[in-house]
């Protein structure tokens, strides 16, 4: 038999109840501010590859990322500086790939570093591009304005490739 408040049958109760008050604090609160995503999708008539190949040079961000680039890219070794409408940005892109994966991971001027992931996949029209955009130090105003940036960028992305719908 264990009787409650036994130190040697389960714990000082008070420990465990400062505990679990921590952990509710500190985890599972935080479960109600969790970063949002929102994903971005276009199709654009045009081959997968097609899009894969245009949008993975990085020589071509300007013609269609504003969001991102605003200017010339700066290689630095594999990463890219980039002059951003939030400032000049780091950029590294996954590795070139034959499965249409164009995630990148952007270090903004704060040093915070943003995973995006990006997906070029088929669709019975052409190509879809997949932009997941997330709430990283941005109010939800300044998240939907992301958002909207994206979809622009992916319009203009079907447009330099010939897609004008």
């Amino acid at each position: 038999m264990f009787p409650a408040g036994r130190v040697d049958a389960c714990g000082d109760n008070g420990a465990m109840a400062s505990f679990f008050a921590l952990l509710q604090k500190t985890v599972l609160d935080r479960q109600t501010d969790a970063m949002k995503s929102h994903h971005v999708s276009r199709v654009i008539a045009a081959t997968p590859e097609a899009v894969y190949e245009f949008a993975s040079n990085v020589d071509n961000l300007p013609k269609w990322a504003a969001g991102l680039a605003v200017a010339k890219v700066v290689r630095d070794g594999d990463v890219l500086l980039v002059e951003s409408p939030m400032g000049r940005v780091r950029v590294r892109f996954v590795e070139q790939n034959s499965f249409g994966v164009l995630d990148h991971d952007v270090t903004l001027p704060s040093g915070t570093v943003v995973t995006n992931p990006v997906r070029v996949l088929s669709h019975p029209e052409g190509a879809e591009v997949v932009f997941t955009v997330r709430q990283i130090e941005l109010d939800d105003a300044a998240f939907a304005r992301d958002v909207e940036l994206v979809a622009a960028d992916l319009d203009r992305l079907a447009s330099q490739l010939g897609d004008t719908a």
